[in-house]
């Protein structure tokens, strides 16, 4: 989660999710294995250790209807990222960058 330099990185869509409903603001990048959420160092705060504990341990609470509806944005925005909304319906989708 976090790494060394002091990022945080997740490629988990609802601890992304409930980070966005805690304040922050991932920042979504695509990879060669998928789609990560990013924050640097200097935009997270002291409540972030406790926010990942909570998380970790099931006792991170966040209101259900906001959670379901941020949760299908930032799925749209995934989808975007990987121009999967172009696709047919039952079309495969190659989670890899072409060359």
């Amino acid at each position: 989660m976090i790494h060394l330099d002091g990022k945080l990185d997740t490629d988990d869509m609802a601890f992304a999710v409930a980070l966005i409903l805690h304040g922050y603001a991932p920042e979504v990048e695509r990879r060669d294995d998928g789609v990560y959420w990013t924050i640097p160092e200097n935009e997270l705060d002291e409540e972030i250790d406790d926010f990942i504990r909570d998380w970790n341990r099931g006792a991170l609470r966040v209101e259900p209807r906001r959670f379901a509806r941020e949760l299908a944005a930032t799925r749209k925005d995934v989808y975007r990222l990987m121009d999967i909304s172009n696709k047919s319906k039952g079309q495969r989708v190659n989670r890899r960058r072409a060359s």
